[in-house]
């Protein structure tokens, strides 16, 4: 009996594994795909931004992103102060657009910089995920009003899933 524990243990540590593997792949993968498919920005001259491409305006930098956030929160930048959030409307539906001051860390000085987040928040696939958080991410390097403009303009031709 001693013996047959000995070699039943490692199998099913090998197998439980090797299924964790595939649950985790399977997850990535549902993840993955839904913020592919899900953020993208039409720029005036008909390009379109993809979640992880940046573009440079005259005013700002901006960045397409996606991440998980518990239900009624959005995690913003590390090292920002939050200095207001307004309830916008924009045509994909109703957003959160945030202002917030970004300087570096005690470890790594760095000058403050205004960013700007419109944010969406959509359904993750596994409800117990969360929230999915699309946002446009302006980094100012402007006037901070016109570089605000300019973001709620362009957030009039952001393609956001109704949810997934």
């Amino acid at each position: 009996m001693r013996r047959s524990l000995k070699l039943t243990i490692p199998l099913i540590l090998a197998v439980g594994l090797i299924l964790a593997g595939l649950i985790f792949v399977d997850h990535t993968s549902k993840t993955a795909a839904s913020e592919e498919d899900a953020v993208r920005l039409r720029l005036a001259d008909d390009r379109e931004l993809h979640s992880g491409d940046s573009e440079t305006f005259d005013h700002m930098e901006l960045y397409l992103g996606w991440q998980i956030d518990p239900p009624g929160y959005i995690s913003t930048l590390n090292h920002s102060e939050e200095l207001w959030r307004k309830d916008v409307r924009l045509p994909a539906g109703p957003a959160k657009l945030i202002k917030m001051r970004q300087g570096g860390s005690a470890a790594l000085p760095a000058p403050d910089t205004t960013v700007y987040w419109l944010c969406m928040q959509r359904p993750a696939i596994d409800p117990e995920e969360g929230m999915n958080t699309y946002y446009l991410e302006a980094r100012v390097t402007g006037d901070e009003q016109t570089a605000e403009d300019e973001l709620l303009q362009l957030g009039q031709n952001w393609v956001v899933p109704q949810s997934k």
